[in-house]
């Protein structure tokens, strides 16, 4: 399982890959429709617990080579990515769950079935 932080952006300014403000996540979030388009196999889901959200993503193999094999490409498409549509609509690039206990505990015991 891998957890990562400041997924869910808040706005252009605090989202982008300059740092432009006091309050500042970057584009981390990328990863997350990214492993989505790039790795189906995963299981994905991104909360929106405060401030800026966390991504747990299961399925992993240590073994891969997939990504790796393709960061130049993966870099290239990425980078630029604006977060404006994402911050205006995040529900399906990020796969946003629900930030409650029964409903992660629900898609853990999925996650751990599959």
């Amino acid at each position: 399982m891998l957890l990562l932080h400041d997924t869910v952006p808040l706005t252009a300014d605090t989202a982008g890959r300059e740092h432009r403000t006091g309050f500042h996540t970057g584009d981390a979030w990328k990863i997350v429709p990214c492993l989505r388009l790039l790795r189906p196999d995963l299981r994905i889901v991104t909360l929106p617990a405060a401030p800026t959200g966390l991504t747990v993503v299961t399925g992993l193999d240590p073994s891969s080579t997939r990504l790796r094999e393709r960061r130049a490409v993966i870099h290239a498409a990425y980078a630029t990515l604006p977060p404006d549509g994402v911050v205006a609509a995040p529900q399906h690039p990020l796969a946003l769950g629900l930030n409650e206990p029964q409903w992660m505990a629900r898609w853990l015991r999925q996650a751990r079935a599959q």
